[in-house]
């Protein structure tokens, strides 16, 4: 699998801390599969956004506070084998805004396609929120389950450990889930 080979490359690279990204990879997907009624896409975002999990701190090698800034830099200044200028550069914007901000094109208009931006704020949503369920770096939640009514969603947590950071950091960081979907966002605790 070239793709993932790259992507891997680049992580062991820059900053590679395979449980975390693994972890942070596997709730993204947890909630990319969930939320599938309402973001309906397929196998190519999906990978997209598995990729751009893996990678979402290698910034970390230059900057602490600034690491989503510097990670989206590392990524357009590689040679990606297997990625499109396309799919490098949204990767790389899901990169980018893992953390805070709104995501904004950044210039890079002329690569992407009509519907990218949009698909941009669902996918760095979904990556955010996992990396704030991941903010103990100790892979504490084992598991979510996703509730979705009117636009409502309910993100049970599931754990056997004191999971309250992770909560509070989800939720403190759930606004672009909120906006990108057009939902009221709630983050429990499961049982």
């Amino acid at each position: 699998d070239l793709r993932s080979f790259s992507i891997n490359n680049l992580a062991k690279r820059y900053y590679d801390f395979p449980k975390h990204n693994k972890h942070v990879r596997k709730l993204a997907l947890l909630l990319f599969e969930q939320l599938a009624p309402l973001h309906n896409y397929g196998n190519w975002e999906k990978d997209l956004l598995a990729q751009a999990a893996i990678v979402h701190d290698i910034g970390m090698t230059i900057n602490y506070y600034d690491h989503h800034k510097q990670g989206q830099m590392l990524i357009m200044g590689s040679a990606l084998a297997g990625f499109s200028h396309r799919e490098q550069v949204i990767i790389s914007l899901l990169v980018r805004y893992h953390r805070k901000g709104k995501p904004n094109a950044l210039g890079l208009e002329s690569v992407l396609e009509a519907k990218d931006m949009e698909r941009v704020n669902k996918l760095a949503a979904l990556l955010r929120l996992a990396e704030y369920l991941e903010r103990s770096k100790a892979q504490r939640v084992q598991g979510l389950r996703c509730h979705v009514a009117d636009n409502y969603l309910q993100i049970e947590v599931l754990a056997d450990d004191d999971v309250s950071v992770e909560i509070k950091e989800a939720i403190l960081h759930s606004d672009l889930l909120a906006m990108a979907y057009g939902v009221q966002v709630e983050i429990v605790l499961g049982h």
